[in-house]
């Protein structure tokens, strides 16, 4: 990989400074309703703010924190792809792929469960995200509330 890329073409890509990361901890404070509270006002004026956010966010709640975590990975991520384009890298050099996924034959039954997975999967990071409240508000099939609260009930049937 090294030789058909080449140290000649390395560009280096520049981390997300510090204050524009605060600033978005701040906006995802304000967004969760959760700015005025103490504990993460200390912990985001720490000098070590970045690792105290997350314990008092986990501390708070543990949802906070992974909410909070999968919006800031978003973000770096977004600035890799955005270094990427504007470097012409291929993503192959950048990530590195599970060696099992590369084995794997992609047949149209494995494509079809893979989609299925990633859909999934893609379900459950939207739910992860959402609120209490706005998970309350979703309609969910009478047989599957019942498999979830009493499923000896629909065994006899």
């Amino acid at each position: 990989m090294g030789q058909e890329w080449g140290l000649d073409k390395w560009v280096e890509i520049q981390p997300i400074d510090q204050e524009s990361d605060r600033a978005d901890a701040l906006s995802f404070l304000q967004d969760e309703g959760v700015a005025d509270e103490t504990q993460v006002q200390l912990a985001i004026s720490s000098p070590i703010w970045f690792q105290e956010f997350v314990q008092a966010l986990q501390s708070r709640d543990p949802g906070l924190a992974s909410r909070w975590k999968r919006r800031r990975s978003l973000r770096v991520i977004r600035a890799v792809e955005q270094w990427r384009a504007q470097n012409n890298v291929r993503g192959e050099i950048v990530y590195e792929l599970d060696a099992a996924k590369r084995r794997t034959a992609l047949t149209p039954e494995n494509a079809k469960i893979q989609r299925r997975d990633e859909l999934r999967q893609l379900i459950f990071e939207v739910l992860e995200n959402l609120r209490t409240e706005e998970l309350l508000e979703f309609r969910v099939p009478i047989g599957q509330a019942v498999a979830a609260l009493r499923p000896e009930l629909l065994r006899k049937l």
